[in-house]
């Protein structure tokens, strides 16, 4: 769909692709997905008709797939905005999307924040659920809010509500708590030395770390 509105009123993710575009999720409450040149040029490429648009990522052939939270649906969009596919809803009316990521193999992660559950969709032209598996208890608290993976396929999870990083590996077995440091843990990202990058929603900090769990400090 083409829009003529250029402006950015509510930036909630980013994604960039193979050309270095730059794609945003933009107003929250009305939901609209916006694309970018490298130079930060309106494309004149607009997805909309979104409500609360939470997550987006784009794959190996510069796809662009947008997470919806209240209505927990991922849909896929080729790089010129047109639409391709949409991957099923999970849980219930309660249940919300909080996050996504799509790995160098194209397969796709969401998250479920209230029920602390990641779903994990093989790489194809029709992805299917591969597995699920539960990364944080409901009780006391969860809101699952960010997910990566590094080069091996190992998975990485954040909840506001944990002081954490969880790291499992690419089957969805627990590995390992990383850190302690975090009140608020937002979201997490692996650069592509797998070094692991956490925000903290409660001190503004970001923390980094190694795989094996080694602080590598923060700011």
């Amino acid at each position: 769909m083409v829009q003529t509105t250029t402006g950015i009123n509510g930036g909630r993710d980013i994604a960039v692709d193979s050309q270095g575009n730059v794609w945003v999720a933009d107003n929250w409450g009305s939901g609209e997905v916006k694309k970018y040149d490298s130079s930060g040029s309106y494309l004149n490429i607009a997805l909309t008709g979104y409500t609360y648009v939470s997550a987006l990522d784009v794959d190996s052939n510069d796809n662009i797939w947008v997470g919806q939270y209240i209505n927990r649906v991922t849909k896929q969009y080729d790089s010129s905005g047109n639409y391709l596919q949409t991957l099923s809803a999970f849980g219930s009316g309660t249940n919300r999307l909080s996050d996504l990521h799509i790995d160098s193999n194209d397969n796709i992660y969401v998250t479920d924040s209230t029920a602390g559950i990641i779903y994990k969709y093989s790489s194809g032209s029709t992805p299917t659920l591969d597995f699920s598996f539960t990364a944080f208890s409901t009780s006391p608290n969860t809101f699952l809010s960010g997910v990566d993976t590094d080069s091996s396929g190992n998975i990485y999870v954040t909840n506001y509500y944990s002081s954490m990083v969880k790291k499992f590996d690419s089957s969805g077995n627990f590995v390992a708590n990383i850190g302690s440091g975090l009140t608020n843990g937002y979201d997490v990202e692996v650069d592509e030395n797998d070094i692991i990058w956490a925000t903290d929603n409660a001190d503004t900090s970001i923390d980094k770390y190694d795989t094996s769990g080694t602080s590598l400090g923060s700011f």
